[in-house]
C-alpha cells in the first residue's frame, strides 16, 4: 500500500486523455493529485511550449490544429510544493483538413408560402 506523509511532495495522476492518435480536434484531460495533505492539490497545466498555467480537471483544448501535441500537467499541495515530475502525454491530431463551407443560400423572398391550414393537424372524434 502506498504510504503518504506530510513530507513528500504531491504525486500528479493523468487519469483521461485523447487516444495517442486522433481525429478529434479538441482534448480533453482529467488529473487528480496524491498528496499527504489536507485540502487536495491545485494544477498547472501547459501544451507544448506554451507558458505555465493555473488549470482544474477536467482541462480542455478545442479547436486544435493537425499536428503534434505535449500535454504537462503538475500538482501542487496547499503548502506550495510541486510535484517535481510532470505528467507528460503526447497525441497527435490527423483531423481531415476542414473544407471551405460551400454556398448556402436561404431564400427570404415570399415564393414558399405555408397556411396555417396545411400546418393544422385534423382529428375526428367519433
Amino acid at each position: 500500500s502506498l504510504k503518504l506523509n506530510s513530507t513528500s511532495t504531491p504525486e500528479t495522476l493523468l487519469v483521461g486523455y485523447p487516444e495517442s492518435l486522433t481525429q478529434s480536434i479538441d482534448a480533453k484531460f482529467e488529473f487528480s493529485c496524491l498528496s499527504g495533505v489536507a485540502g487536495g492539490c491545485s494544477f498547472q497545466c501547459k501544451v507544448n511550449d506554451n507558458d505555465w498555467e493555473k488549470c482544474e480537471s477536467p482541462k480542455t483544448y478545442v479547436n486544435l490544429k493537425k499536428g503534434e501535441y505535449k500535454f504537462q500537467v503538475f500538482a501542487v499541495d496547499k503548502l506550495g510544493r510541486s510535484d517535481p515530475l510532470p505528467k507528460i502525454y503526447q497525441w497527435v491530431i490527423d483531423a481531415p483538413e476542414i473544407m471551405a463551407s460551400p454556398n448556402i443560400v436561404i431564400s427570404t423572398s415570399s415564393d414558399i408560402e405555408i397556411t396555417t391550414e396545411q400546418l393544422s393537424a385534423t382529428s375526428t372524434v367519433e
